[in-house]
């Protein structure tokens, strides 16, 4: 399984540092799917395994220490939500949902919309002036002279002059020259920096400690996704509609929970984009402190948006939201420590609560996720995952089935909310505001 690097780096991760691509489940040996009941086996640090005294239920669990008497707190499982986490509404009082309700409709599918550049187009600043008293012209020199990635002044879609360049060098074509005067070369500036409908790549600033490791980035909703030369500028182009999908799912220009966002921004939420894991790996990061003050997940772009495969972005990014947004925002529900409706359910699902992974799972756990270096929290993040994109249909297509069924059995969402009602009640509840509709990399306000 792939240990997402940066939580090794990173204090924020600490209870999410083991995160899988969910494309190398391929042992064709699942265990068995019969439902455990309440009853089922607890191991401990060590000892021997003893019974669950009482049932999980949604109630008792909205209490962290509902189940302390019979399973204590172990030293090394996730601890609490950070201290700036956003208090979240009781538990107990969240209505609860109808299992029958149908999902927000996604509006008719539409084209990606228009990018204001050519995709493989970087823009340097947008400080090229076709007015007085520049009276610059489209081609004209405006940045990195005489270097590999020399920029020129073009015109983009919007009609504005701007400094770019082609990504292995060379001028971007430019839009036509607009009627009349260019815009205002200094206009106000927007009081809103979020353009979800514009998801265009920016080069980053020469003085950005990032750009050491990483050239180009897109801001969906303020949370930044920074990618390498070596990244295809697509790839980064789509795992910014994954994530802009992902976090205003209605698709209606604004954002479907904002103090997730917030969270997210509060814990400087970054994605990171390598070619592949031999350019992570050899890229020097880890000797490096850059990153440090992020919450920071990562996603190759071998893995992202590959014909015939399991798209990664709908994995990566999910973790990067839920760890600095959901879990932030509603600890008590979908924290990763254990006694959150989240880590209750998860339980079930592994047929016990357990520190160490069990040598086999439980006869009837239908999640037996078995890297030894996931530790409880990780644990619960990678369930989450599993969860809800089984909730909202990635993991429906039988090949996909047979790939993951080491790892997750229940690959539909009537499956899920016949075999996982406690975690199916908690993904459909409209207090957490979670997607109803699995993205696709088309986001279209």
């Amino acid at each position: 399984m792939k240990i997402g690097p940066f939580v090794v780096l990173i204090a924020a991760l600490s209870t999410a540092s083991c995160l899988s691509d969910g494309n190398e489940e391929n042992d064709p040996s699942p265990a068995d799917a019969t439902t455990p009941s309440a009853d089922s086996v607890v191991e401990t640090d060590g000892m021997a395994p003893t019974p669950m005294d009482s049932a999980v239920s949604d109630t008792d669990a909205a209490d962290p220490s509902a189940m302390d008497s019979t399973l204590p707190l172990m030293d090394d499982a996730a601890p609490s939500p950070a201290a700036d986490a956003m208090p979240s509404p009781r538990v107990d009082a969240a209505p609860e949902p109808d299992d029958d309700a149908a999902p927000r409709p996604r509006p008719d599918a539409a084209p990606q919309p228009i990018m204001p550049l050519p995709v493989g187009c970087i823009t340097v600043h947008e400080d090229c002036n076709p007015n007085n008293p520049d009276n610059d012209s489209v081609g004209m020199v405006c940045a990195n002279d005489g270097q590999d990635d020399e920029a020129y002044c073009v015109y983009d879609r919007r009609g504005r002059m701007v400094c770019a360049y082609m990504e292995g060098g060379g001028q971007c074509e430019s839009a036509p020259e607009p009627d009349g005067p260019g815009p205002d070369p200094d206009p106000e500036p927007n009081p809103d920096p979020v353009l979800p409908g514009d998801l265009g790549i920016t080069a980053l600033e020469m003085n950005d400690p990032l750009s050491r490791f990483f050239s180009q980035e897109i801001t969906v909703f303020g949370i930044r996704l920074v990618a390498t030369r070596q990244v295809p500028p697509a790839k980064l182009s789509h795992a910014a509609h994954i994530m802009a999908e992902y976090l205003d799912n209605d698709e209606d220009g604004q954002v479907d929970d904002p103090p997730v966002v917030q969270a997210m921004l509060r814990r400087r939420a970054l994605l990171v984009m390598f070619a592949d894991s031999n350019e992570l790996e050899n890229s020097g990061i880890f000797d490096a402190n850059v990153v440090d003050d992020f919450h920071a997940q990562d996603l190759q772009g071998d893995e992202t948006n590959v014909p015939g495969r399991f798209d990664a972005a709908l994995e990566e990014v999910l973790h990067l939201i839920s760890t600095a947004g959901y879990e932030q925002v509603y600890p008590e529900a979908l924290g990763s420590r254990p006694g959150t409706l989240l880590t209750d359910a998860m339980d079930l699902a592994r047929g016990g609560r357990f520190v160490r992974i069990p040598t086999p799972y439980p006869e009837g756990a239908w999640y037996h996720y078995d890297d030894r270096t996931c530790d409880y929290g990780c644990m619960a993040v990678e369930y989450f995952y599993w969860a809800l994109t089984t909730q909202l249909g990635a993991q429906a297509d039988a090949a996909r089935c047979r790939e993951i069924s080491r790892e997750w059995e229940l690959c539909t969402a009537d499956a899920l909310r016949e075999g996982d009602p406690a975690v199916h009640r908690l993904l459909t509840n409209p207090m957490y505001h979670l997607p109803t509709v699995l993205p696709d990399g088309r986001y279209a306000p």
